[in-house]
């Protein structure tokens, strides 16, 4: 297959991206926190663009359906990102896939970039992001089909599972595909028994290698990464709001909110008294409602991270947290506020004074991060000409490692 030369490495539209699907802008400050220039953004979403707009200004926002954009509206860039509706991926939806209304909008994203493959002004990278299910819906189709389409379009594709645990006090597995259209020096290298280095970082794993044994015609580039950040630098307890005038749960909702905590779940509950009680210090847990064998559970954690940030507007979807003191135990609603801090956003970032608009526009984002550290690998390596991806042309027998 034959790949796009790179740029010149001084070429100053190295660092210019257009993102689609641009929700309230956290790809984006993401990526400005790694040194890249936004030109563009889309989102069809007026109450997202209100904020999105509020923390960044209009100069490069278009707020309109992505069917009504074509290459004319984007400029040159070296990086375009899509973070294309999950709600069809989810396990929480109906799982119709790219086949959805929602995120079938994925198809128009490639309509564009087809256009600008027409007109030659394809960009070097491409980074899509959406939720693990991605992975597995369709029984594997729908991402075959992302990347046969980047493949169409000469990148050759790398596949990624980065969770913001590793930056963020939040469980959040986000899965990212990075189409590379690049020159490269020198032979092919290839994964073989005696080189699987690929699949030994963690943010390839076992999920990522499932996909990659099932499309062996593929054009697979596996970029060299960097480690992931060895410490994760707060915990829950550090992002708390402690603000006055929480809505904390009145006294029946209490009771039934601790009614619901069950098995391991009430175990965790009754060890954070013990430990308040004996240390004289709060303990903070957090905790979703969910459905188990017919009953309303409220299932806690107390390792000091959240669970994933969730978009619903049911109060099961919101996340709750849970305060233990020495002599009573508090709940409430995490705030808008807290929910951008577990997303990574500092506090000047604005946000409306609606609880629900806010926790439904953090719920829908990305951990900032996470965006952070790819843009950095994706910069390096279009920079750095000594930071080659590792491309699999030519698959033979490849050694699975388990991380």
């Amino acid at each position: 297959m034959k790949l796009k030369t790179l740029q010149s490495a001084t070429d100053e539209n190295l660092l210019k991206f257009a993102e689609f699907f641009a929700g309230i802008g956290l790809v984006r400050k993401g990526l400005e926190r790694a040194g890249w220039q936004c030109v563009l953004a889309n989102d069809n979403d007026q109450v997202k663009g209100e904020i999105y707009s509020k923390n960044f200004g209009n100069d490069h926002l278009l707020i309109d359906n992505i069917a009504n954009l074509y290459a004319s509206n984007v400029p040159d860039v070296s990086l375009v990102t899509a973070s294309f509706p999950c709600q069809d991926l989810s396990l929480a939806g109906n799982r119709q896939g790219l086949a959805g209304n929602r995120s079938g909008t994925f198809f128009e994203f490639m309509r564009i970039l087809k256009e600008l493959a027409t007109n030659k002004r394809l960009p070097p990278v491409v980074l899509i992001e959406n939720v693990p299910g991605l992975l597995t819906s369709s029984k594997g189709q729908d991402i075959r089909n992302i990347l046969v389409s980047l493949n169409q379009l000469s990148y050759s594709c790398d596949v990624l599972v980065v969770d913001a645990v590793h930056f963020l006090p939040q469980s959040r597995p986000r899965v990212f595909i990075i189409g590379m259209n690049l020159g490269k020096v020198g032979n092919l290298t290839e994964v073989t028994k005696e080189n699987s280095r690929a699949f030994q970082h963690p943010c390839r794993p076992m999920s990522v290698q499932k996909v990659f044994f099932s499309n062996p015609d593929i054009s697979w580039g596996f970029l060299n990464l960097s480690p992931l950040p060895a410490i994760r630098e707060s915990i829950i307890g550090d992002l708390v709001d402690t603000r006055n005038h929480q809505e904390w749960f009145r006294e029946t909702q209490l009771l039934r909110e601790l009614s619901y905590i069950r098995c391991n779940s009430k175990k965790r509950l009754e060890t954070a008294r013990q430990v308040a009680r004996s240390s004289g210090q709060t303990v903070y847990l957090s905790a979703y409602r969910r459905m188990r064998k017919g009953l309303v559970c409220l299932e806690t954690r107390d390792d000091g991270i959240a669970g994933c940030l969730r978009t619903g507007s049911g109060g099961s979807s919101r996340q709750i947290l849970i305060v233990v003191l020495p002599d009573q135990v508090k709940m409430r609603y995490m705030t808008a506020r807290e929910y951008g801090r577990l997303q990574g956003v500092e506090d000047s970032f604005w946000i409306p004074e609606s609880q629900s608009v806010g926790r439904y526009a953090f719920g829908d984002a990305v951990a900032v991060p996470v965006i952070t550290w790819i843009g950095k690998e994706i910069k390096r390596y279009l920079v750095v000409n000594s930071q080659r991806p590792i491309f699999l042309n030519e698959i033979t027998e490849v050694a699975v490692v388990n991380v």
